[in-house]
């Protein structure tokens, strides 16, 4: 009876250390991989920006290219014009606008 007790036992025991080292290794498996990941660098999406300058005639709000003079779009409010613009725009581009002339002009 004994010998059972002593062979439980020490299958328990054999048991708990094989489940510490695999617990072991799998977290410096997990560290590893997570150091890699954090090394990597990170791909950002290429976005084309456009400055845009701002005109009020009347009641609407028109959008031109600061460069180029070119128009971009219209519209009677910054939702508006934000949605002629993804209309338009559908590739990635970024609209860029001076908060402090819009103000001033009254777009936002």
């Amino acid at each position: 009876m004994f010998d059972l007790f002593l062979n439980i036992m020490a299958g328990v025991m054999i048991y708990c250390a094989g489940y510490k080292v695999g617990y072991y290794m799998r977290n410096k498996h997990t560290l590893a991989m997570l150091d890699s990941l954090a090394n990597e660098p990170v791909p950002e999406e290429e976005t084309e920006k456009m400055f845009a300058k701002i005109e009020k005639h009347g009641e609407i709000f028109y959008l031109f290219d600061e460069e180029t003079d070119k128009f971009i779009a219209q519209g009677s409010n910054w939702e508006e014009i934000r949605y002629n613009v993804s209309k338009s725009y559908k590739d990635k581009r970024e609209l860029v606008v001076d908060t402090k002339h819009a103000k001033k002009v009254g777009l936002l």
